[in-house]
């Protein structure tokens, strides 16, 4: 067994990592990962790890079943290295470590212990990048028989999982390369939404971000060159009627003095992004979960201004889209949204 270090030209890096220590990427997106090639019958990781909350496991996807290793939270700022299995077969294997959760979690990865680490053979069809909330980044995912239900309280983010959430299903059904920049709580606007509080964090100050929240260090600026997708999913308005625990300001797109407002900075949003990916499409989109259908109509009101500027932009329409479920999407429930958006990204994208 060999130590292949984190700068090796085999590791293929997915996601807003910070690499300017080629040695020790940072990794601060839920979805963020580090896929490769091995050979072999182990896979050990040396992962140096902060965490500030919650219940944490340590993701590995390995020749396409998951592994789970549970973290310690002792362990942080120390060098550790993470067993995820010593039974494979002794031929060659495609893994990828996944940061899992969201703000909780910081991670740097150092490199992975293998018999032989080869030349990466991935054929990304597509690059799709994400903006969302808790929805895209897989919270309450894993927590089954709770279809249609609300979400317990307490659950301590134990039954989170990024892998089960529907943009990456989608990736994965779509064989795309995907950022996903999303984070629970957010909304579009700060100062509203559920993210950070009390000083509440929007999209508006986010999108442009690496390290996006100085929870997780130093905030970054992302340079757009890095990734340039072909689809761009915005999933944002389930958490923009709220500004934190007391509703005191009409955030509804009733309120036109408060829509034209939100409106304007989706846009200006699209538009910036748009500046640095010329020939991006862009995906607008709620989810099942409850919420006034306002927002989707101010959503389509959004894209048609948006194409007659030439920016070409699609509406996305879930079966039973802000009605299906008053807690988050659990698996088989993300699992449908997936199969659906894959077909609309075939149709209105691809064809």
């Amino acid at each position: 067994m060999r130590i292949f270090y984190a700068d090796n030209k085999f590791f293929d890096y997915m996601g807003r990592i910070d690499l300017s220590v080629h040695t020790a990427p940072q990794f601060f997106y839920a979805g963020s990962m580090v896929r490769f090639r091995f050979t072999g019958t182990s896979l050990s990781v040396i992962l140096n790890r902060f965490e500030t909350c919650g219940s944490q496991w340590i993701t590995a996807v390995i020749d396409g079943k998951e592994y789970y290793v549970k973290s310690d939270f002792a362990d942080n700022g120390i060098d550790i290295v993470v067993n995820f299995t010593d039974d494979l077969e002794d031929t060659v294997h495609t893994a990828c470590i996944v940061k899992r959760h969201e703000t909780n979690e910081r991670f740097i990865f150092k490199g992975a212990i293998v018999k032989n680490l080869i030349p990466p053979a991935f054929e990304d069809d597509l690059k799709i990048e994400v903006f969302g909330d808790s929805v895209c980044a897989g919270e309450l995912t894993e927590l089954s028989g709770f279809d249609g239900c609300e979400d317990p309280e307490n659950t301590n983010l134990a039954y989170d999982n990024v892998l089960h959430s529907f943009v990456m299903i989608a990736a994965k059904n779509l064989n795309a390369k995907i950022h996903n920049n999303s984070q629970g709580g957010l909304a579009l606007l700060s100062g509203t939404g559920w993210f950070h509080m009390p000083d509440l964090f929007g999209l508006e100050d986010s999108f442009d971000k690496m390290c996006y929240v100085s929870d997780l260090g130093k905030v970054s600026k992302w340079d757009f060159t890095r990734y340039i997708p072909d689809v761009v999913i915005i999933e944002v308005a389930q958490n923009d009627s709220h500004n934190g625990i007391t509703d005191t300001i009409d955030l509804s797109m009733k309120n036109p003095e408060h829509k034209k407002r939100w409106s304007d900075k989706y846009k200006e949003i699209v538009r910036t992004l748009h500046s640095y990916y010329k020939t991006a499409k862009y995906i607008f989109t709620t989810t099942i979960l409850n919420h006034e259908e306002e927002w989707d109509k101010t959503l389509i009101e959004i894209s048609d201004e948006l194409n007659k500027e030439g920016i070409k932009c699609y509406k996305n329409t879930f079966t039973n889209n802000g009605c299906g479920t008053p807690g988050h999407p659990r698996a088989s429930e993300q699992q449908k949204m997936a199969d659906e958006l894959t077909a609309f990204i075939r149709e209105k994208i691809l064809k």
